[in-house]
């Protein structure tokens, strides 16, 4: 909920919609939310490779590592 919570916090920004962090405010999930929205929104945006250094971080944040693994894809032709 709380990664949930920063997409709402970038949504909210972008659109001028502070009304949609209401229930994230109400669940104390909103100031971990903006947290996480601030690592992502105040890095160098890379494309592909800075998602993957946001999910990276992410996952320390929230004690995450280890549930997944990152796979090169492989394209069939």
């Amino acid at each position: 909920m709380v990664m949930n919570a920063a997409q709402a916090v970038q949504v909210a920004r972008l659109y001028d919609r502070p009304d949609l962090l209401t229930p994230f405010r109400q669940r104390g999930l909103l100031e971990q939310g903006e947290h996480l929205a601030e690592m992502v929104l105040n890095a160098d945006d890379r494309g592909h490779a800075s998602d993957v250094v946001a999910v990276n971080t992410w996952a320390a944040e929230l004690s995450l590592t280890g549930w997944f693994e990152w796979h090169r894809p492989t394209i069939s032709r």
